[in-house]
């Protein structure tokens, strides 16, 4: 794969794929590998700005902060309906290029302050409903995001 130097758009959803590893260090812009069973986010995609890992087996999202880390373009990333636990504090190197980011329907129980350095816009849209945070955990991500990120647009 990695002599495909001007790929930029991939599409590999419903594929019974468990790894994309091979895909680290390629140049592509779009990647589509939802409805697969990766487990691991792909790493060292620096020029990723849109990525849907919807519907997979995904359990952390470590090696977030090496996607789209050279792209200034915003970012749209869909981790939704997976089985994710932990969003890493490293989401710090790319939070302020977020769009929109979905993490709907898995089991997060907090979130890292790092991730509440979005860009406060109101394009930005952000979807944590289905997750594990209780209700005092929940009641402290909306406080803080009303009073740090008024603008942006949250899904509970």
């Amino acid at each position: 794969m990695s002599t495909l130097s001007s790929l930029r758009t991939l599409d590999l959803q419903s594929n019974p794929l468990t790894s994309i590893d091979e895909l680290n260090n390629l140049k592509l812009n779009v990647l589509d590998a939802q409805n697969c069973k990766i487990e691991y986010l792909p790493t060292n995609l620096p020029y990723l700005y849109n990525l849907n890992m919807s519907s997979n087996n995904l359990e952390d999202l470590f090696g977030i902060g090496t996607l789209g880390r050279v792209s200034s373009r915003d970012k749209n990333f869909d981790f939704s309906h997976n089985r994710i636990e932990i969003v890493p504090p490293e989401i710090s190197l790319i939070i302020s290029w977020i769009q929109t980011f979905s993490v709907k329907n898995n089991h997060l129980s907090h979130l890292p302050k790092e991730f509440f350095g979005l860009y406060d816009g109101d394009k930005t849209q952000i979807d944590l409903s289905q997750n594990w945070f209780s209700d005092d955990e929940l009641n402290l991500i909306k406080t803080t995001m009303q009073t740090k990120l008024p603008h942006v647009q949250v899904v509970y």
